[in-house]
């Protein structure tokens, strides 16, 4: 019996001490991580430039930080009019800051209410518009996504100086397509301090 509580003991302890290490290496990523926002409220919708007939509305459902999730609807055959979500100038700079220099990735959560995955273009721009780097990013269908982008492969643009950053759609799809998107974040580098 003395044996079998010594072991119950040893496996509770071992236990709390893999969660004690779990939520330190939980709050330590978070701790790395600035908030740009969790869309929350209907005026973060103002925030962004919609473009092309793109709707916005802020929905409680597929939300991971907070209770809410912004609802976004691309309309069917919008692809040639580059329809997506962004942030451009002035948005931009209210959003985001302008020197992403002390950051290493943006991600933003992403879930794909669809019934395919969903092909989207991620464009970036700094410099008055002058630089530009666009990728290619696919959104699983049904399931929690985190797109991410390392700043460092974000070629031909001045990462001191940005100004705009774009999510679109850049072919006709055949049916409106609802995205729903949260917890839009910068990675801070190692040791960057804030």
């Amino acid at each position: 019996m003395k044996k079998l509580l010594s072991v119950l003991m040893f496996l509770v302890l071992a236990i709390g001490v893999s969660f004690a290490a779990d939520k330190a290496a939980g709050d330590k990523a978070k701790a790395n991580e600035e908030l740009i926002t969790s869309l929350e409220e209907d005026g973060d919708i103002d925030s962004w430039d919609l473009d092309a007939g793109v709707e916005a509305t802020i929905e409680a459902k597929h939300s991971t930080v907070g209770k809410n999730a912004m609802k976004v609807v691309i309309p069917e055959n919008s692809g040639s009019k580059w329809a997506g979500i962004g942030a451009y100038d002035q948005k931009f700079t209210s959003l985001f800051p302008e020197d992403w220099t002390p950051y290493s990735e943006i991600w933003i959560d992403v879930f794909n209410e669809s019934e395919t995955p969903v092909k989207m273009n991620w464009k970036f721009k700094s410099d008055a518009h002058t630089k530009q780097f666009t990728k290619d990013v696919s959104i699983p269908k049904g399931k929690p996504y985190t797109i991410k982008m390392q700043l460092k492969n974000i070629k031909n643009v001045n990462l001191s100086a940005m100004m705009y950053m774009k999510l679109f759609i850049g072919q006709d799809l055949p049916v409106a397509t609802t995205l729903y998107f949260d917890n839009v974040r910068l990675i801070k580098k190692d040791g960057a301090a804030k």
